[in-house]
């Protein structure tokens, strides 16, 4: 009994147990904002322009402001969605069958992409 006690603590100790490990989450690693904010912005213009939705100035003005507006993102604090979470989001943007779905109602119709809620 006294070597379950101590595993315990020192699970404790060392900060192991059923947290995950700083960087992750129960569904893995941590999404990178960064990577995240480019995926999804470049997704969100393509999506209006393949769709004739944006016009050609309007396209060139989206795909111009995805980096300066990427740089240097973060998720908001006790945000941390996983990469796999990202994903989902940006399968959703990419997705071709639904790409007759303005991309605001997509977001709206669903939650793939609603990380930090």
């Amino acid at each position: 009994m006294w070597k379950i006690a101590l595993v315990t603590t020192t699970l404790a100790l060392f900060g192991c147990g059923t947290e995950p490990a700083p960087g992750s989450t129960d569904a893995g690693p941590v999404a990178d904002p960064v990577d995240h904010c480019i995926e999804s912005e470049f997704w969100m213009c393509r999506r209006e322009e393949f769709t004739g939705r944006a016009t050609d100035e309007a396209s060139a003005a989206c795909f111009a402001a995805i980096d300066p507006m990427c740089d240097g993102a973060s998720w908001p604090a006790g945000c941390m969605p996983s990469a796999s979470a990202s994903e989902a989001c940006i399968d959703l943007l990419r997705d071709g069958e639904r790409i007759d779905i303005a991309t605001p109602d997509l977001l709206e119709r669903f939650d793939d992409c609603a990380l930090c809620p």
